[in-house]
């Protein structure tokens, strides 16, 4: 469990264009925050023929493996020219799927943020076209917080964070700690977003609040903004620099087949950087 700031970052790289931005961002990040930061990349198996044999399997992967180590080595080098020695580790996670990668870094990192790059994707390919993160999202069994961050949102930048809340199933305010702490790095404030089943008076509303955030927390909200439905989220305008926190709960399988997940949909309707700082 994080209580402030996470103690290191941990970002994942394919070495695509919007993990190469997240790279970025990340190192941006580790900077301001003081504090280390990791690169890693998940081994995809290469094309292997249906009648080889053993050997030739493992020559296949060993040879994918050693280009992925220096396309990675090249990265970091880059990294640490540009940046003096942010980055402290780097790793080609090789025999693990990509989820069992970000799960086991999770465990042995409990107090780490984990960093990835979001892509754009159409709607028929979400359909057919499934991805590690994807499944992560809709799971929702990843323990530690997840930065999401978006090919479009330029240099790293917090002008505001807008935390998209259900008001009526409070978080345990351990889970704002890390909200507070960016509040209080980048010297900004924070909107409400939520949707409510029904129109609550302005003393239902407060009531709601003080039950759900700490008093600290509350000082620094600047804006609420009633939404109908969580559709609106995707739709309503804001800057790039603008983060969305959510705070994802568990769900059984049955539970994410049924009513889906909110963070997998915050994660694919809207473009700006999303934070998600799961239950413990």
């Amino acid at each position: 469990m994080i209580l402030g700031l996470p103690d290191k970052l941990i970002v994942f790289t394919d070495f695509s264009e919007p993990s190469q931005h997240a790279v970025q961002v990340s190192v941006e990040l580790a900077k301001r925050l003081k504090r280390p930061l990791e690169v890693f990349h998940v081994l995809t198996a290469p094309p292997i023929p249906s009648m080889a044999g053993v050997a030739m399997r493992n020559e296949l992967l060993e040879s994918a493996k050693a280009e992925a180590e220096l396309t990675l080595s090249s990265l970091v080098k880059r990294l640490e020219e540009a940046h003096k020695a942010t980055v402290v580790k780097s790793s080609v996670i090789a025999k693990l799927g990509f989820e069992e990668a970000v799960e086991r870094t999770a465990q042995a990192s409990p107090n780490c943020l984990l960093i990835f790059g979001k892509k754009k994707r159409s709607a028929l390919e979400r359909m057919f076209v499934g991805s590690g993160l994807t499944s992560l999202l809709r799971r929702g069994e990843v323990g530690v917080p997840m930065l999401l961050v978006s090919p479009g949102s330029g240099s790293l930048g917090i002008s505001k964070l807008l935390l998209a809340l259900d008001l009526n199933s409070p978080a345990d305010d351990s889970r704002f700690d890390l909200v507070e702490a960016l509040l209080e790095l980048f010297g900004v404030r924070w909107d409400l977003v939520y949707a409510s089943g029904r129109n609550l008076t302005d003393d239902e509303l407060e009531k709601s609040l003080v039950n759900a955030l700490p008093a600290s927390l509350l000082a620094k909200l600047e804006t609420i903004n009633l939404l109908e439905s969580k559709e609106e989220l995707g739709d309503r305008p804001a800057a790039s620099d603008q983060w969305v926190v959510a705070f994802p709960r568990r769900k059984s399988m049955l539970e994410s087949l049924l009513k889906g997940s909110f963070s997998q949909f915050l994660a694919e309707a809207q473009d700006r950087n999303l934070l998600l700082i799961p239950e413990q």
